[in-house]
């Protein structure tokens, strides 16, 4: 019985590093600035990228107009939501003016970041299990 619960406990904390990595991207792209009074700043995804997520989020039936993620730029990490520009069909990170200034970015600044989707991120993995009973 043993032997069992050991292999169920490895496969539940394999899919649970799977799905762990899918949820997570490591993304380049520029710091644009939006058109129109807001002067928001935002980083594009690629439309590879955004079909990507878009097809993640249709197999755990969750909406894709307004992502919920975890972003890192640096040393910064803040939870925001992407949201679907229209024009392009793509994914918009915003950048919030704080991490614009914590980070130094600028308009046209080539940026490295992480994206993790907070719907896809599964629940914290079960801690491996000994076998506590003993066979006569």
């Amino acid at each position: 019985m043993g032997e069992v619960k050991k292999r169920s406990s490895i496969f539940v904390n394999y899919l649970y590093s799977y799905r762990m990595e899918k949820s997570k991207y490591k993304l380049k792209a520029k710091v644009l600035l939006q058109d129109g009074d807001a002067k928001l700043h935002f980083a594009a995804l690629t439309k590879e990228t955004s079909d990507e997520i878009k097809k993640s989020m249709a197999k755990e039936e969750k909406s894709s107009e307004f992502i919920s993620v975890i972003a890192t730029i640096k040393t910064t990490t803040w939870v925001t939501a992407l949201t679907l520009d229209a024009d392009t069909n793509t994914f918009l990170l915003p950048l919030k003016l704080g991490v614009r200034n914590k980070e130094n970015l600028k308009v046209n600044d080539e940026i490295s970041f992480t994206l993790q989707i907070k719907d896809l991120i599964p629940p914290q993995a079960p801690p491996a299990q000994e076998e506590s009973e003993q066979e006569d």
